[in-house]
């Protein structure tokens, strides 16, 4: 392998064209024609990220719902392609005029400034999914790359990432429960609990009514057996995990020579795992469970109840201890950590804090964030996860993939002339 300084005064640095790096034929026919190529890959590659979380609301759809999914897919496709555009459109452009492919100008600075273009889309959803995605990708190259002590022990200890994914689990429950946190996550909450007076509720038998009391129902949910309440739960789960296990197992490559459909199915069952069966069951079953268990023993649906379940249902990850689910969960606990700060903050200190909340340090954490990402891949591809390629990949036509494929080239060209590197 060669090092980058080497890499870019022996290879990409002498002379090279645009036609050589990153396209064939002229920049202009290049930035016409991957327009539209770049618009089907967005729509390809988000249609299954957008419309996939609607499995879990299935009982309850409405047009409302799937009008609101559909502008949702409508803003995230948008957005991809635009900014997937002025990243390819700046590589070029950057090229010319300084003249030749430089360390920061290659990748790291267009997709700095192309980034900018995902806030043309008046979307906060969007803007969320696209932060979230670009900061869990990110955060899953450094634990890929290993050079700190803290990303050491999260890569090689499944015990820690299981505990930190515990504490995140009970972060995003509650925000779940408590509605300050709208986007998607593994499972829904049980919602909380109300006062229910015995005269203002028919169904009470007429020995109820002459009681004068309040009565606090121990568990909020309207399925009158617990056990009955988590194995729905449990069947609802089961069959959502299984879907996503057999839409991995059909998207997934297996490397075969023969052709035909039926062959290649049959390949790819080699590749079928219940991973995300296992964890979702489980999940769902232990959280209901343990959160009816103590409601009832307290007596009453309290918030200390609620996040010891979700606390501790979250060990559940152990079943699938993916690191892109456990960046995914950090990022989320990152993000609710945040706005709980903000609001203590904005409570105490209203006026020394005021400026600060003025500041948008998620654009410009995102717009490194993925200028840093893109940089990577297109350099050293090993340390992007999996996901993170996908999503460039997705973005960008296979755009970054091409640019990783011809610098590797250099890269061997240059390792054959000087062994010794």
């Amino acid at each position: 392998m060669v090092v980058l300084s080497k890499l870019f005064k022996d290879g990409l640095e002498k002379g090279l064209q645009c036609s050589d790096l990153t396209h064939s034929g002229s920049c202009k026919q290049n930035v016409t024609l991957n327009t539209y190529k770049f618009l089907i890959s967005n729509l390809k590659y988000f249609a299954p990220v957008i419309f996939l979380p609607l499995l879990v609301h299935l009982r309850s759809l409405n047009k409302k719902m799937l009008k609101d999914t559909f502008q949702y897919y409508i803003g995230a496709v948008a957005a991809g392609t635009t900014t997937g555009w002025c990243i390819m459109a700046m590589i070029c452009l950057l090229r010319h005029v300084f003249g030749k492919f430089g360390y920061y100008t290659t990748a790291f600075l267009p997709s700095l400034i192309g980034s900018f273009a995902t806030w043309a889309i008046p979307s906060p959803k969007v803007h969320r999914l696209y932060e979230t995605s670009v900061f869990q990708c990110t955060i899953e190259s450094f634990i890929l790359q290993r050079k700190t002590m803290l990303t050491k022990l999260i890569a090689e200890s499944k015990l820690l990432r299981t505990f930190i994914f515990m504490c995140c689990s009970s972060l995003i429950m509650n925000a779940k429960q408590e509605k300050s946190y709208r986007g998607f996550w593994l499972l829904q909450p049980t919602p909380t609990t109300t006062l229910v007076h015995p005269k203002n509720q028919a169904a009470l038998n007429e020995e109820a009514e002459e009681e004068s009391v309040h009565l606090l129902k121990p568990c909020s949910h309207k399925i009158s057996s617990c056990v009955r309440y988590a194995l729905q739960g449990a069947k609802t789960y089961f069959i959502l995990g299984l879907t996503l296990d057999l839409i991995k197992m059909l998207m997934s490559k297996v490397a075969t020579s023969e052709k035909g459909f039926m062959t290649k199915l049959l390949a790819k069952t080699g590749n079928f795992k219940i991973h995300s069966c296992a964890l979702l069951t489980t999940y769902v079953t232990f959280y209901r469970l343990v959160h009816c268990y103590f409601n009832r023993v307290c007596g009453a649906d309290t918030k200390l109840n609620h996040t010891a379940a979700a606390f501790l249902s979250g060990s559940s990850f152990i079943f699938y201890p993916k690191l892109t689910l456990f960046c995914y969960a950090l990022v989320l606990g990152i993000q609710i950590s945040w706005q709980h700060l903000e609001v203590y903050l904005s409570n105490e200190h209203e006026d020394a804090f005021e400026w600060i909340k003025n500041i948008p340090f998620s654009k410009l954490f995102y717009s490194l964030c993925l200028a840093y990402l893109v940089n990577t891949y297109c350099l050293r591809s090993r340390y992007v996860s999996g996901l993170g390629a996908t999503i460039i990949n997705g973005i960008t036509n296979n755009y970054a993939k091409t640019i990783n494929g011809n610098i590797e080239r250099i890269e061997q060209q240059l390792a054959s002339r000087s062994p010794s590197l």
